[in-house]
């Protein structure tokens, strides 16, 4: 149903997530930033599997 890059950038998006968790115990802008980045690209991501649960399905060829 969805393409391939769009679980590798999910996967990339999660490992951003987890990094800007660190900012969480730092006091470091550049984490902080990270995580306001990967939040903005998660907003886009949740966009795109929108876009593709509402495209209509293809009905598959029936053989006899």
């Amino acid at each position: 149903m969805f393409p391939v890059w769009l679980g590798w950038v999910g996967a990339v998006l999660g490992l951003l997530w987890v990094i800007a968790g660190l900012g969480v115990a730092t006091d470091n802008s550049g984490i902080f930033v990270l995580g306001f980045i990967a939040f903005l690209l998660w907003l886009v991501w949740i966009l795109v599997i929108s876009f593709f649960l509402f495209q209509p399905r293809e009905q598959a060829a029936s053989t006899p």
